[in-house]
């Protein structure tokens, strides 16, 4: 799947997302130490990040791999 697709597949809702994170087809997580910043998984490294503001959905930015 494609960062885009993943952010077409998310909620509009922080609230909504804290329900179904784990029944995503991909892996999906609050652990970087930034309150409203989910980071989307591939193989462990992250490809993308969601940013939600005041609990709605705000932008997305992908993660560059630096070699």
């Amino acid at each position: 799947m494609t960062p885009e697709e993943i952010y077409d597949m998310l909620p509009l809702s922080e609230r909504t997302l804290l329900k179904r994170y784990k029944g995503y087809p991909f892996r999906i997580a609050n652990d970087r130490g930034e309150p409203c910043a989910w980071y989307i998984y591939e193989d462990d490294k992250p490809i993308a990040v969601v940013h939600y503001y005041k609990g709605r959905k705000l932008v997305l930015h992908r993660i560059k791999e630096v070699v």
